[in-house]
């Protein structure tokens, strides 16, 4: 039995010029398989396309499902296989241990798109190549995730929940996190090298909507949620539908662990990190970047406003994008760890309309970098706590840190209308002393602060050689600077 569909459902496919056809599978009599690959391999077979592939709700054991070089969309989820069929749950499809539940490849110059809907993928293996357990997609693809969990997959080399990967040459190999997706509790062992316990990109663009998607309790040795590499794009916004939203969740990486970038570890020449209405919540790295590591040329650019007339908002009073109860080293704080909620070296730094709060490390609880970039604005410190010094170094016993090597050429850092209050130093006994908030001791290091403020049990504000103006906390990013509500806010200024 086949139904015919009413459009298109790919984006990439003009109506019109396809026909597309629904496979169904299920235990169901009027289903017309009971295996999910049978219905791949014969949605290839048909002509026009792309083809939808629709699967009963229910558990779908051993599965080591491969889509070559062909769009078409998997939606699980149905309550039968009849035209009366609605979605009222999930399909779980679940892996034999040892390969990826579900493989894309699109070695074709033509980009094949691929669409999950309403599925949950768990217990794959990283295969021959230890990357990919719950999906592992290589090549010119487009891929998108709505109402998916990815979860309690495991890989040796990385990207446990998901791996992808683009062409070498030519434009594909991109993946897209729409509403309702989940990635958790997927590990690649720590120690092992892995990177990525819930996403691994490799020379690969994400789109990730800020609008309940989330990355919870993975590991990995580099990047407990995401790591990303070779020149990766990732971008977390306004991806998707709707186009423009006021209310909406954020995205949010949360209880993730990993040796060095708890939550997002970055590496490579030309890759990028964007994101908007991000929350990193609670996650450890047992060595540097509590929450998130950058190394030499990648690129990080946090804000709350969007460029354009569209995007995924959380309302103006809730602070999506922050950094709150990182910890990096062995305690909070303990005797090692730098970078409680950021470590970068090497990277550009651009942060605006950010809360970092209670966030943790031996030193430098909320940012420690080498350089050569460092540029805030509109940013709030709150209770954030490091190991108190009893005479001054040059090791991170500051909020925020420029370190600096004998070989490093000058970096620059710009601070604009930063707010801090409720920072500490904990000594051995766990006495609080009020924190210094900036240490840059690089000579020929250029320096720029404006419109600071600070409370009033606040010691010191820097250690540098350069200028330093504190004044009054401009009123723009914050929700109510008048009336001492500092946190930052959407469409600020």
């Amino acid at each position: 039995m086949r139904f015919a569909s009413l459009a298109c459902p790919l984006v990439l496919f003009a109506a019109g010029a396809c026909q597309a056809d629904v496979i169904t599978v299920g235990s169901a009599p009027d289903c017309q398989t009971g295996h999910i690959q049978t219905a791949i391999n014969s949605a290839a077979l048909l002509p026009g396309g792309p083809h939808e592939v629709r699967i009963m709700a229910g558990q779908y054991a051993g599965q080591a499902l491969l889509v070559p070089n062909q769009s078409v969309q998997l939606s699980g989820g149905w309550s039968g296989c009849g035209p009366g069929a609605s979605v009222s749950g999930v399909s779980e499809l679940v892996g034999g241990g040892q390969e990826a539940v579900l493989r894309v490849r699109s070695t074709l110059p033509t980009i094949h798109e691929v669409r999950l809907s309403n599925l949950v993928l768990r217990g794959g293996g990283g295969g021959a190549d230890g990357l990919g357990g719950g999906i592992d997609a290589s090549g010119a693809f487009l891929l998108s995730l709505q109402q998916v969990v990815v979860a309690e997959n495991e890989t040796e080399a990385g990207g446990a929940g998901i791996y992808v990967e683009g062409p070498s040459t030519g434009f594909g190999g991109i993946l897209q996190l729409l509403q309702g997706v989940e990635i958790r509790d997927n590990q690649s062992p720590l120690g092992a090298g892995g990177r990525g316990g819930g996403l691994y990109a490799y020379r690969a663009t994400v789109r990730i909507r800020s609008d309940g998607v989330s990355f919870l309790r993975n590991r990995a040795t580099y990047g407990g949620a995401i790591a990303a590499g070779n020149g990766a794009n990732l971008s977390i916004g306004n991806v998707g539908e709707p186009e423009i939203s006021d209310g909406a969740l954020g995205a949010r990486l949360a209880e993730n662990l990993a040796q060095q970038g708890g939550a997002v570890w970055l590496e490579g020449s030309g890759t990028l990190f964007d994101a908007r209405e991000l929350a990193f919540d609670f996650n450890r790295a047992l060595q540097q970047g509590g929450a998130l590591w950058a190394g030499p040329g990648t690129q990080v650019q946090l804000q709350r406003d969007y460029p354009n007339a569209f995007r995924a908002q959380c309302p103006a009073d809730q602070p999506c994008l922050r950094f709150e109860g990182n910890q990096a080293g062995d305690g909070c704080p303990g005797t090692t760890g730098q970078g409680g909620a950021i470590y970068a070296d090497g990277a550009r730094l651009y942060i605006a309309q950010t809360l970092f709060k209670d966030n943790c490390a031996w030193g430098s609880p909320v940012i420690f970098t080498w350089g050569p970039w460092l540029d805030m604005e509109g940013v709030v410190l709150r209770g954030n706590r490091l190991r108190f010094r009893d005479t001054p170094t040059y090791d991170g016993d500051r909020l925020i840190t420029q370190g600096s090597r004998v070989s490093s050429p000058p970096s620059t850092t710009r601070i604009r209308h930063l707010t801090l209050f409720g920072n500490h130093s904990i000594d051995a006994q766990g006495g609080q002393h009020p924190a210094t908030a900036f240490g840059a001791p690089s000579v020929g290091h250029s320096l720029r602060i404006d419109a600071t403020a600070a409370d009033a049990g606040f010691s010191a504000f820097m250690r540098s050689f350069g200028v330093c103006n504190v004044g009054e906390a401009g009123a723009g990013a914050y929700v109510d600077a008048a009336g001492g509500d500092f946190r930052p806010r959407a469409l600020g200024g």
